[in-house]
Protein backbone atom coordinates (compact mmCIF):
# COMPACT_ATOMS: atom_id res chain seq x y z
CA UNK A 1 0.00 0.00 0.00
CA UNK A 2 1.17 3.45 -1.43
CA UNK A 3 1.03 6.76 0.86
CA UNK A 4 -1.82 7.67 -1.45
CA UNK A 5 -3.64 4.58 -0.84
CA UNK A 6 -3.31 5.27 3.16
CA UNK A 7 -4.71 8.91 2.83
CA UNK A 8 -7.89 7.86 1.38
CA UNK A 9 -8.53 5.46 3.70
CA UNK A 10 -7.16 7.64 6.72
CA UNK A 11 -10.55 9.32 7.36
CA UNK A 12 -12.25 5.79 7.19
CA UNK A 13 -9.98 4.52 9.99
CA UNK A 14 -10.60 7.91 12.26
CA UNK A 15 -14.16 7.47 12.00
CA UNK A 16 -14.00 3.88 13.12
CA UNK A 17 -11.95 4.75 15.42
CA UNK A 18 -13.61 7.68 16.91
CA UNK A 19 -16.82 5.68 16.85
CA UNK A 20 -15.42 2.32 19.23
CA UNK A 21 -13.99 4.54 21.51
CA UNK A 22 -16.96 6.56 22.42
CA UNK A 23 -18.61 3.28 22.29
CA UNK A 24 -15.91 2.24 24.77
CA UNK A 25 -16.30 5.32 27.17
CA UNK A 26 -20.16 5.10 27.46
CA UNK A 27 -20.34 1.51 27.91
CA UNK A 28 -17.57 1.50 30.19
CA UNK A 29 -18.99 4.50 32.56
CA UNK A 30 -22.52 2.76 32.48
CA UNK A 31 -21.82 -0.71 33.37
CA UNK A 32 -19.00 0.04 35.93
CA UNK A 33 -15.93 -0.99 34.03
CA UNK A 34 -12.59 0.06 34.37
CA UNK A 35 -10.95 2.23 31.71
CA UNK A 36 -9.13 0.16 29.51
CA UNK A 37 -4.83 1.35 29.88
CA UNK A 38 -3.61 -0.69 27.02
CA UNK A 39 -3.58 2.11 24.05
CA UNK A 40 -2.57 -0.83 21.21
CA UNK A 41 -5.83 -2.59 23.15
CA UNK A 42 -8.08 0.27 22.54
CA UNK A 43 -7.06 1.45 19.08
CA UNK A 44 -7.75 -2.10 17.94
CA UNK A 45 -11.00 -2.51 20.32
CA UNK A 46 -12.29 0.99 18.93
CA UNK A 47 -11.47 0.26 15.08
CA UNK A 48 -12.87 -3.18 15.30
CA UNK A 49 -16.40 -1.80 17.40
CA UNK A 50 -16.29 1.08 15.03
CA UNK A 51 -16.90 -0.62 12.17
CA UNK A 52 -18.90 -3.07 13.44
CA UNK A 53 -20.89 -0.21 14.11
CA UNK A 54 -21.15 1.69 10.96
CA UNK A 55 -21.69 -2.35 9.13
CA UNK A 56 -25.01 -2.17 11.75
CA UNK A 57 -25.86 1.55 9.80
CA UNK A 58 -25.35 0.30 6.62
CA UNK A 59 -27.49 -2.72 6.48
CA UNK A 60 -30.20 0.25 7.69
CA UNK A 61 -29.55 1.92 4.52
CA UNK A 62 -30.18 5.17 5.75
CA UNK A 63 -28.91 7.69 3.90
CA UNK A 64 -28.37 11.87 4.69
CA UNK A 65 -25.42 13.96 4.17
CA UNK A 66 -21.95 13.18 4.58
CA UNK A 67 -21.33 15.47 7.71
CA UNK A 68 -25.17 14.19 9.14
CA UNK A 69 -24.49 10.72 8.49
CA UNK A 70 -21.40 11.01 10.66
CA UNK A 71 -22.87 12.58 13.73
CA UNK A 72 -25.90 10.60 13.41
CA UNK A 73 -22.73 7.39 13.58
CA UNK A 74 -21.41 8.91 16.89
CA UNK A 75 -24.92 9.72 18.25
CA UNK A 76 -25.84 6.30 18.04
CA UNK A 77 -22.74 4.37 19.29
CA UNK A 78 -23.15 6.80 22.08
CA UNK A 79 -26.76 5.51 22.67
CA UNK A 80 -25.39 1.83 21.62
CA UNK A 81 -23.20 2.06 24.71
CA UNK A 82 -25.38 2.86 27.13
CA UNK A 83 -28.14 0.56 26.10
CA UNK A 84 -25.60 -2.51 26.23
CA UNK A 85 -24.25 -1.05 29.41
CA UNK A 86 -27.71 -0.91 31.14
CA UNK A 87 -28.70 -4.32 30.01
CA UNK A 88 -25.28 -5.67 31.13
CA UNK A 89 -26.23 -4.82 34.95
CA UNK A 90 -29.94 -5.54 34.30
CA UNK A 91 -31.62 -8.55 36.07
CA UNK A 92 -32.96 -9.30 32.45
CA UNK A 93 -29.12 -10.39 31.93
CA UNK A 94 -29.01 -12.03 35.04
CA UNK A 95 -31.74 -14.22 33.81
CA UNK A 96 -30.57 -14.89 30.62
CA UNK A 97 -27.31 -16.09 31.73
CA UNK A 98 -28.87 -18.26 34.32
CA UNK A 99 -30.95 -20.11 31.15
CA UNK A 100 -27.71 -20.55 29.61
CA UNK A 101 -26.32 -22.30 32.37
CA UNK A 102 -23.26 -19.22 32.74
CA UNK A 103 -23.23 -19.63 36.84
CA UNK A 104 -20.96 -16.57 37.03
CA UNK A 105 -21.14 -12.66 37.23
CA UNK A 106 -20.32 -9.97 34.41
CA UNK A 107 -19.40 -7.38 37.18
CA UNK A 108 -15.77 -7.01 38.00
CA UNK A 109 -17.28 -6.34 41.70
CA UNK A 110 -19.22 -8.28 43.64
CA UNK A 111 -20.54 -5.30 45.34
CA UNK A 112 -22.38 -4.63 42.14
CA UNK A 113 -23.88 -7.61 41.80
CA UNK A 114 -25.66 -7.54 45.25
CA UNK A 115 -26.09 -3.57 46.40
CA UNK A 116 -29.50 -2.07 45.62
CA UNK A 117 -29.01 1.87 46.39
CA UNK A 118 -32.23 2.75 44.06
CA UNK A 119 -34.85 2.91 46.54
CA UNK A 120 -32.37 2.67 49.81
CA UNK A 121 -33.56 -0.68 50.14
CA UNK A 122 -30.22 -2.12 51.36
CA UNK A 123 -29.07 -2.45 54.82
CA UNK A 124 -25.31 -3.01 56.01
CA UNK A 125 -24.82 -4.48 59.26
CA UNK A 126 -20.75 -4.19 59.92
CA UNK A 127 -19.34 -5.89 62.92
CA UNK A 128 -15.52 -4.78 63.92
CA UNK A 129 -14.24 -6.78 66.98
CA UNK A 130 -10.71 -4.77 67.18
CA UNK A 131 -13.15 -1.51 67.52
CA UNK A 132 -15.41 -3.05 69.59
CA UNK A 133 -18.77 -1.75 67.54
CA UNK A 134 -20.92 -2.29 65.80
CA UNK A 135 -22.05 0.41 62.74
CA UNK A 136 -25.88 -0.82 61.25
CA UNK A 137 -26.68 1.99 57.97
CA UNK A 138 -28.48 2.02 54.79
CA UNK A 139 -26.09 1.87 51.95
CA UNK A 140 -25.86 4.79 49.55
CA UNK A 141 -22.66 4.52 47.64
CA UNK A 142 -19.70 1.75 46.82
CA UNK A 143 -16.15 2.47 45.87
CA UNK A 144 -15.27 1.33 42.53
CA UNK A 145 -12.86 -1.13 41.34
CA UNK A 146 -11.37 -1.76 45.11
CA UNK A 147 -10.74 -5.10 46.39
CA UNK A 148 -11.71 -4.10 49.29
CA UNK A 149 -14.13 -0.69 48.79
CA UNK A 150 -15.47 1.71 50.70
CA UNK A 151 -19.28 1.84 52.23
CA UNK A 152 -21.17 5.04 52.17
CA UNK A 153 -24.03 4.64 54.56
CA UNK A 154 -26.90 6.64 55.42
CA UNK A 155 -29.48 6.79 58.60
CA UNK A 156 -26.66 4.98 60.70
CA UNK A 157 -26.21 3.52 63.80
CA UNK A 158 -23.26 2.78 66.00
CA UNK A 159 -23.43 -0.23 68.68
CA UNK A 160 -21.13 -1.73 71.03
CA UNK A 161 -20.25 -5.14 70.82
CA UNK A 162 -23.10 -5.76 73.78
CA UNK A 163 -25.90 -4.39 71.49
CA UNK A 164 -25.94 -0.71 73.35
CA UNK A 165 -26.76 2.11 71.43
CA UNK A 166 -23.71 4.19 71.27
CA UNK A 167 -24.57 6.91 68.21
CA UNK A 168 -27.82 7.37 66.89
CA UNK A 169 -28.79 9.07 63.11
CA UNK A 170 -31.13 7.21 62.10
CA UNK A 171 -33.82 10.04 61.79
CA UNK A 172 -31.11 11.86 60.65
CA UNK A 173 -31.14 11.71 56.60
CA UNK A 174 -27.91 14.47 56.22
CA UNK A 175 -25.92 12.56 58.63
CA UNK A 176 -23.60 9.95 56.73
CA UNK A 177 -20.56 7.77 57.37
CA UNK A 178 -17.91 6.25 55.47
CA UNK A 179 -16.67 3.27 56.52
CA UNK A 180 -13.63 0.61 54.67
CA UNK A 181 -14.88 -3.15 54.09
CA UNK A 182 -11.39 -4.00 55.40
CA UNK A 183 -11.86 -3.29 59.07
CA UNK A 184 -14.98 -5.43 59.82
CA UNK A 185 -14.83 -8.81 60.18
CA UNK A 186 -18.61 -9.08 59.12
CA UNK A 187 -20.37 -7.20 56.74
CA UNK A 188 -24.25 -8.60 56.76
CA UNK A 189 -26.58 -7.38 54.19
CA UNK A 190 -30.04 -7.16 54.43
CA UNK A 191 -33.03 -6.49 51.85
CA UNK A 192 -36.44 -4.60 52.74
CA UNK A 193 -39.38 -6.55 50.75
CA UNK A 194 -39.90 -3.24 48.74
CA UNK A 195 -35.74 -4.40 47.49
CA UNK A 196 -35.54 -5.77 43.34
CA UNK A 197 -32.91 -8.05 44.84
CA UNK A 198 -35.68 -9.59 47.42
CA UNK A 199 -36.86 -13.40 45.99
CA UNK A 200 -39.16 -15.57 48.14
CA UNK A 201 -37.80 -19.21 48.70
CA UNK A 202 -39.79 -22.02 49.25
CA UNK A 203 -39.10 -24.31 52.29
CA UNK A 204 -40.88 -27.18 53.09
CA UNK A 205 -44.04 -25.97 51.70
CA UNK A 206 -43.77 -22.40 52.85
CA UNK A 207 -42.55 -19.21 51.54
CA UNK A 208 -39.77 -17.78 53.50
CA UNK A 209 -37.25 -14.35 52.89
Amino acid sequence: MDLKDLFEILPDIILYVTTGYLFILVFNFISLRKKMEDINGIFCASLAIGFVIKAILCTLKIRFSYYVNIVGLLAFSVLLGALLGYFINSKLCKKILKKLHVNRSINENIWHDIMDIDKRTMWIRAVSKEREQVIVGILVMVEEFQRFPQLLLQQYQIFDLEGNLVEDYIANANQQILIRTEDFENIDIVYDLKSSQYEKIEFGGRDDA
